[in-house]
């Protein structure tokens, strides 16, 4: 995951559930070659697994995630200053895929949706616990049918727009002072 690049195809395969080369290179606006190299590397290690089965010919190779293997071990993390270092660079990363996708939504003008929201709030860990696990939960109704998650939304949109574009978000909670 040394190049932001990888961050975004994975995100790409994982919306599709697979799809080639050319599939992400569009959908990113990335030269086909580029993105070829950096999805080699991904397979090398296991990230993406190929899907022949998908393919319409023998030249054509077809990617989808391989399985999940990578796990933040809470006692590593406690314990573990390099794995510590790991995970937060791990986590810069996504940060950074993240924070490139609003700015370059910004960038493009009123017309494409950008949302980025900072707060802070006074809870107990029981309730930190309680809001991430709420937001996992409306990020999955999403996922499973954006459609119906969205129904009943009041927004100005144009109801006639269905144009669909790939999404990105970080939702982080963590305590920043200590315990009152």
């Amino acid at each position: 995951m040394s190049h932001p690049l990888r961050g975004r195809i994975l995100a790409i395969v994982n919306v599709l559930g697979h799809a080639r080369s050319t599939d992400i290179a569009a959908e990113l606006g990335e030269p086909v070659n580029s993105i070829s190299f950096h999805v080699r590397s991904l397979a090398n290690v296991g990230i993406l697994v190929e899907v022949p089965e998908l393919a319409k010919d023998a030249r054509e190779r077809v990617w989808k995630l391989g399985p999940p293997t990578i796990n933040a071990d809470l006692d590593l993390l406690k314990d573990d200053a390099a794995y510590r270092t790991s995970a937060s660079a791990s986590i810069g990363l996504i940060y950074s895929e993240v924070e490139r996708a609003i700015t370059a939504a910004m960038a493009a003008g009123p017309e494409t949706l950008a949302h980025s929201e900072a707060t802070s709030l006074r809870l107990t860990r029981h309730q930190a616990r309680a809001l991430a696990l709420r937001v996992h939960a409306v990020i999955e109704e999403f996922d499973d049918d954006p459609a119906a998650a969205a129904a009943g939304t009041q927004t100005e949109e144009d109801p006639d727009d269905t144009a669909t574009a790939i999404y990105t978000g970080l939702f982080g909670i963590a305590p920043v002072g200590r315990k009152v």
